[in-house]
């Protein structure tokens, strides 16, 4: 292997993997609350027009967040956006449960799913952009990472609040594996072209 297929090996290798990570945080924050939204809103006291309007806020905080996403790269680039959309997405998945006030835990799922609207388009353009010819190869790593975080948020949140303590840790482990992606996505950030 020349020197110049390795660093091409490597250099499509880290951005597999950052694709991978911002991928599949963009929808566990919004498809792990319905497994538990019933002790959710018991918890909080929320009427069923509370939780009705949580269960809808996520494809209208898609359509907005997808909308303003190209105007913030255009400030701070298509990493820096990508970036930004995971620190505050991480931000705001652990903040909403660590408190006990309804409007609070609304308004914060409102900036997690905003945030997590950032990467819905921006992370395709930065593939475009930034794929080093492998835009195929990254696509279908996004459109996997995607559907395998919707998958998850769904599918393991209630084991999760059963085993470990509710729904405040089920949830508030999103934050983690968003969190994961911050290094890498940093690192990117500072080096966009």
């Amino acid at each position: 292997m020349t020197p110049e297929t390795r660093q091409r090996a490597h250099t499509v290798g880290v951005l597999v993997v950052a694709v991978a990570l911002a991928a599949v945080n963009l929808r566990p924050g919004a498809t792990s609350v319905g497994p538990v939204l019933e002790e959710l809103r018991s918890t909080l006291g929320m009427g069923s027009g509370a939780a009705g309007l949580l269960t809808a806020l996520p494809p209208l905080c898609f359509g907005f967040g997808g909308a303003v996403a190209v105007a913030l790269a255009r400030r701070i680039g298509l990493s820096g956006g990508i970036t930004l959309g995971l620190v505050t997405a991480t931000a705001a998945l652990l903040l909403r449960v660590t408190n006990a006030v309804e409007p609070v835990f609304l308004a914060l799922t409102v900036v997690a799913l905003l945030a997590m609207a950032l990467g819905n388009v921006l992370v395709p353009a930065w593939v475009k952009h930034d794929g080093a010819g492998s835009e195929v190869v990254l696509m279908t790593v996004y459109s996997t990472a995607l559907i395998v975080g919707g998958t998850l948020g769904s599918l393991v949140t209630a084991p999760i609040a059963g085993s470990l303590g509710g729904w405040r840790v089920a949830l508030g482990g999103w934050a983690v594996l968003a969190a994961l992606a911050l290094p890498l996505w940093l690192w990117l950030a500072a080096h966009e072209r």
